[in-house]
């Protein structure tokens, strides 16, 4: 189906809400599909998802690459539609940097003369800044839209959009020395390090190897983290497949650790390193590592290093950490791929841009609760307050992120419905390598 069967049934034991969608078996009928009459790319209530925005872009009968050599805004145009011409559509063009659009224009009628079964090259006139701010990254974001209201969209409706990274000669940022950061202060006590700084403080705890307080002006921004993680909550897929049992040995791994050391070095008066090393429960035991990095301006940089025990352990279904942060920060912000939930398999129907919503808003409501809400391609993620003060996470690579109420481990208790789930009293963030 294009859409996930499913039907309205009431609880009386749902105290706020009165009607769940159901699904096999929640009529007591055996035998039954399960949830796998909720395949479709939009929710039973016809929502939008992350799958239908995937399915509209790889469907589009309109796209545009990069022409080679070309230069910057040096396009091809390619028309899949069978008899339509392009000139049939409005064409828009934005560069945009660091996700704010700079310079936006309308391609011409002549731009546009691209018959159906055809290709043109074209040039968009992007006029890139002369000297461009230290690591700014442009895109140039290309839409076709409806002239006219048709019997299936209004006049202005999206048929086809792109987005193509531009080359620019923007300098590589220079990262800042560290004898300019403010001086800091640690105490290496029997169990944990205290870090102490200009207005921060952040506690490392030697028996777990995680923070257990970072505050800046007095304000508690992590209660605990990172924890090493290598598990998702599986999928509807995953339990076709049987990932949800092959891959058992890392479900806790993490949880499960156990620290096996923890050394503390100055780095001058400004920077101090705690190295944690530790092995992880896993069916051929592993063995990982977390550095902290911890500057007298209050940024932490954390290094994490995972050796699994031998190559055939089962797949990783996760590999990243999980921090826990204070409720107050259930605003999110981030410059990656959205606004849908996307995987590095399903990210093409999601641009790079930036971000804004609610932790809540980051739900998607498959029919069975699973693993929802990833984001890829995240360059940086932020979790504040109502007052634009919080945590702000960024990686030397891409990162994917997830900021939930949910661990992966709430959502692998194999609940039937959203309603059976009891959100926590803390903001859950998952920065991660990937998902498998």
């Amino acid at each position: 189906f294009w859409f996930d069967a499913a039907t309205v049934k009431s609880e009386r034991k749902r105290p706020r809400d009165k009607t769940f969608l159901a699904y096999g078996g929640d009529w007591g009928d055996n035998p039954n599909d399960g949830a796998f009459v909720a395949d479709g790319i939009v929710t039973a209530d016809r929502g939008h998802t992350g799958k239908a925005a995937e399915v509209k872009r790889v469907y589009q009968a309109v796209n545009a690459v990069s022409t080679p050599g070309g230069g910057p805004g040096a396009v091809t145009l390619v028309n899949e539609y069978l008899f339509t011409h392009l000139r049939e559509f409005d064409g828009r063009w934005e560069l945009v940097a660091d996700g704010e659009v700079v310079r936006r224009g309308k391609l011409t009628r002549d731009q546009l003369d691209v018959a159906p079964r055809s290709e043109k090259d074209i040039t968009v006139p992007l006029r890139l800044p002369r000297d461009p701010a230290p690591g700014t990254e442009y895109f140039l974001q290309l839409s076709f839209t409806t002239k006219e209201s048709t019997p299936w969209a209004k006049a202005g409706f999206e048929v086809a959009r792109q987005q193509l990274p531009v080359e620019s000669d923007a300098p590589a940022p220079v990262p800042a020395r560290l004898e300019s950061v403010p001086a800091l202060r640690h105490q290496d006590r029997d169990k944990d390090v205290r870090i102490t700084g200009e207005d921060f403080s952040v506690t490392v705890d030697k028996a777990t190897g995680t923070l257990t307080s970072y505050e800046a002006k007095g304000r508690p921004l992590i209660t605990s983290g990172p924890v090493p993680n290598f598990w998702r909550a599986p999928t509807d897929n995953d339990k076709g497949n049987g990932q949800h049992t092959r891959n058992q040995t890392w479900r806790d791994a993490g949880a499960r650790r156990k620290v096996t050391g923890v050394a503390v070095r100055a780095l001058g008066d400004r920077a101090v390193e705690i190295k944690v090393t530790g092995t992880l429960p896993t069916s051929v035991e592993s063995a990982y590592s977390t550095t902290y990095t911890v500057f007298g301006n209050g940024e932490v940089k954390v290094d994490n290093t995972l050796h699994p025990g031998a190559a055939n352990l089962p797949y990783i279904p996760e590999v990243g950490t999980m921090l826990f942060l204070p409720r107050r920060l259930d605003r999110v912000h981030w410059y990656g791929r959205g606004p849908e939930e996307n995987h590095w398999d399903r990210n093409d129907g999601t641009d790079v841009g930036l971000y804004s919503g609610t932790v809540a808003e980051q739900w998607t409501p498959y029919i069975r609760p699973q693993e929802n809400g990833n984001k890829t391609d995240v360059r940086w993620i932020a979790l504040t307050d109502r007052h634009g003060v919080g945590l702000l996470a960024s990686g030397e690579t891409l990162l994917e992120a997830n900021a939930s109420y949910f661990t992966p481990e709430d959502l692998s208790a194999g609940v039937r419905h959203d309603y059976q789930l009891t959100p926590r009293d803390e903001v859950v963030l998952r920065l991660n390598h990937r998902q498998m």
